[in-house]
């Protein structure tokens, strides 16, 4: 069968030629082929599955289920999306979400077929359902099947060959951690870009779009993983309170606000703010340089250094 094929009915075999060339299955036979979500869901898995309205709602939304095979304790399938291609990536997590707690397998793996173009998705070991990008049947096979070689994967237990099929294949933003505020806005932005009174709301700004990046990329495929939503918000205007400490002289105030004349801080007050007054020996400090205490942000750096 040509890799180019199209047809609904035959996909599962495509589905199953792809992994047999990459080296996943010694057959080209799959399990059962082109089962309707009725059938697949009550008959040929778990007979007691509750589903809500919502869920079974969602059985018009793709239709030839086939079991693929089995492989090192993971299940793969190929399903048919029925959707349009604003909703196909939030449909494809929605369904696999639905039924891999049905199949009984500690990982699962679908190959969705929407109109020309395939997208694979991963649900198991702890993790919830990750996507792969989609990739168009008739220029994207080979990139996929080079992808999908069983050479560039563990076979060692069932948790690595799981978990390599994720990191081969998931997308990006899935598996990388949230940059941090350092990386967004690198410390010597304002001064290197030559900008004079930025407002934090702007700061604030550049920070979000930055955050926003993979949503801009994937447009309506992006589907934020469920228990890894994007922190924005209080954690990044901490960071950004932070590094103002850390500016050089020549940018003390970036972004515009008021801040109290070094001139009118007291040393000695920010030193025993938490000592009820008590007094020091006078031999404490006597090994600081005395310039610490004429600058306020060298003083507080110094404090949460040494406290």
């Amino acid at each position: 069968m040509s890799h180019h094929e199209n047809d609904e009915d035959v996909f599962c075999l495509f589905a199953m030629q792809l992994f047999f060339k990459a080296g996943h299955v010694a057959t080209s036979e799959p399990v059962f082929t082109n089962h309707s979500p009725e059938q697949f869901v009550y008959f040929d898995n778990r007979t007691d599955a509750s589903l809500s309205r919502e869920q079974r709602a969602m059985f018009k939304a793709f239709s030839n289920v086939s079991y693929l095979f089995t492989a090192n304790d993971c299940k793969f399938y190929s399903l048919n999306l029925l959707t349009t291609k604003s909703i196909r990536s939030q449909t494809a997590h929605d369904i696999h979400t639905m039924i891999h707690p049905l199949i009984g397998s500690s990982g699962s793996v679908c190959l969705f077929r929407n109109d020309d173009e395939i997208m694979l998705s991963f649900i198991g070991y702890g993790k919830r359902c990750i996507l792969s990008d989609w990739y168009p049947l008739e220029d994207d096979y080979e990139r996929l099947l080079s992808r999908l070689d069983i050479g560039n994967i563990s076979v060692e237990n069932n948790y690595d060959y799981f978990f390599d099929l994720i990191y081969i294949l998931g997308r990006n933003y899935y598996l990388c951690s949230q940059p941090s505020t350092y990386e967004l806005f690198p410390i010597d932005f304002i001064t290197s870009a030559g900008i004079d009174g930025v407002d934090r709301e702007e700061i604030n700004n550049l920070v979000e779009q930055e955050l926003r990046a993979p949503e801009r990329e994937y447009g309506d495929d992006y589907v934020e993983y469920d228990e890894s939503p994007i922190v924005r918000g209080d954690n990044i205007i901490k960071e950004l309170d932070l590094m103002i400490l850390e500016m050089d002289d020549e940018s003390d105030n970036p972004f515009g606000e008021d801040v109290e004349n070094e001139d009118d801080i007291d040393a000695e007050d920010l030193l025993n703010e938490d000592s009820d007054n008590e007094e020091r020996d006078e031999y404490e400090f006597d090994d600081v340089d005395p310039e610490i205490f004429r600058d306020p942000t060298k003083l507080v750096k110094w404090l949460n250094k040494n406290s």
